[in-house]
């Protein structure tokens, strides 16, 4: 009989989730076809040839490859929906909403986030920014939520291994949440020992991801290696913040940078990561993605190691960090990739032809921007933002008289919010994008600490009419 029990609930609890993937995935009905990004083409590219990006892991382009079955891009989203809904449901299991409102409440919250928040533009973006989230929600639950069996454990720990391999920001961001987690949770006096073996498991689950990645690389190409490109990324970046060009200056005289390719640059360097990345003018004269290694490695390596430029990288990935902080606007990047040179169309047309035709007819493709679709959808989202961060205020207040597992919640998320912001922009550049796509994290926990908290709200708001 217990095994007949639990299937239902097992048969339960995933058709629950489908119908969870149904709403995610009516953004990509709307649009016609999956969404799809500039980098998407280098995905794909990568998926179908398999060979390692110069400037993106191959493990996205692998999970392009595998979950499209060469058939369609469609099954690719609905997996990413899956996960999408797959980590919400169980997010909501762990903080014991009442079983028979918990399928109402996990409804309601995912339409509502699919209607408000960006969450399922990136969800139905064939692109890997949708498992950003996940991978905060996925470690909550893998330190959290000891509901789960040793089964749902291993799908978690796999899940968030995947999470970080498919992207490089997500090595660093994963280490450095915890970290941060950890001590705030020794600063709220949290019993810290009750989450040590699994803070350390998921730590250790994180740093095997710097293995992961250079042995993949290894079989396909014999080359153990993190990433190819990760030298040009960090020395566009610091031509973007204008300490390229102090450094240069301060440098290119003296005997061991004078023989620096990039010192004939230095008075003409690109303003923005963007044009030092794609405009090449700069990258090409210098040695292009492969052979300014070697270059580009001493000029970063002495910014570290010199007080004064590095205390300039820290204070500018400071605010950088900051304005990402505020930078969250759904749309970044979603627009019309329908021309003959467009990576995303071009490698479709090759590889998909039978889904050339819906590509071309999708919204993003036949309307200039979807512009006045986001702009409805970041006024809606900056509005319920606005409510969120004077909800998070008051937790703080009252965050001894909080249900805990809401208010661990919250704390996950705001925490996950917080790195990402200064770690993206931080080694990158600001970018609505960067954000856009964990932002709906805070109204998720607000509003589930909202229902735990209901009854505890009721009276504090009885006794101010009182």
């Amino acid at each position: 009989m217990t095994v007949i029990i639990n299937k239902n609930k097992y048969f339960n609890s995933s058709l629950v989730i489908l119908i969870g993937v149904l709403i995610l995935s009516l953004v990509g009905f709307y649009n016609g076809y999956p969404l799809v990004y500039s980098d998407t083409g280098t995905y794909i590219y990568s998926e179908f040839e398999s060979f390692i990006p110069k400037d993106r892991p191959i493990f996205y382009g692998l999970f392009l490859k595998l979950f499209s079955f060469k058939t369609s891009f469609w099954f690719v989203i609905l997996v990413q929906n899956y996960l999408t809904a797959f980590i919400i449901y169980i997010t909501l299991k762990s903080i014991e909403i009442i079983d028979g409102k918990l399928n109402t409440i996990y409804y309601s919250i995912v339409l509502f986030l699919t209607v408000f928040t960006g969450i399922a533009w990136y969800s139905n973006q064939l692109m890997p920014d949708f498992l950003t989230p996940i991978l905060f929600l996925a470690l909550y639950n893998f330190i959290f939520n000891g509901t789960l069996s040793l089964l749902s454990k291993t799908i978690l720990a796999a899940l968030i291994l995947f999470a970080i391999a498919c992207h490089f920001s997500h090595l660093l961001i994963s280490l450095v949440f915890l970290l941060v987690l950890f001590f705030v949770l020794k600063i709220l006096k949290e019993k810290r020992e009750l989450y040590f073996k699994k803070f350390a498991l998921a730590f250790t689950i994180s740093i095997s991801s710097f293995l992961l990645i250079p042995t993949l690389n290894f079989f396909i190409e014999k080359t153990f290696i993190l990433g190819k490109g990760t030298h040009v990324f960090f020395m566009a970046h610091l031509s973007d913040t204008g300490i390229l060009k102090v450094f240069l200056d301060d440098k290119c005289a003296e005997k061991e940078f004078s023989d620096c390719k990039l010192c004939n640059e230095k008075d003409s360097l690109p303003q923005t990561l963007d044009d030092f990345l794609w405009a090449k003018n700069t990258l090409e004269k210098t040695g292009g993605w492969h052979n300014s290694r070697n270059e580009y490695t001493k000029i970063i390596k002495a910014n570290f190691t010199t007080s004064k430029h590095l205390l300039s990288n820290i204070a500018q990935s400071a605010i950088y960090g900051c304005i990402q902080l505020t930078n969250f606007k759904v749309g970044n990047g979603l627009v019309q990739l329908n021309y003959t040179v467009s990576p995303p169309y071009e490698q479709t047309k090759w590889h998909m032809k039978n889904e050339v035709n819906n590509y071309l007819k999708s919204r993003q493709n036949v309307e200039i921007t979807l512009g006045s679709t986001f702009d409805l959808i970041n006024n809606c989202q900056a509005l319920i933002l606005l409510i969120c961060a004077f909800l998070l205020i008051l937790s703080i207040k009252f965050k001894r008289e909080l249900e805990s597992k809401s208010l661990q919640l919250v704390i996950v998320c705001t925490i996950g919010i917080i790195v990402n912001a200064f770690f993206t922009a931080g080694l990158n550049a600001p970018s609505d994008r960067f954000q856009a796509k964990v932002i709906w994290l805070l109204p998720f926990a607000i509003i589930l600490a909202i229902i735990k908290n209901y009854t505890f709200i009721q009276n504090k708001l009885k006794s101010l009419k009182n």
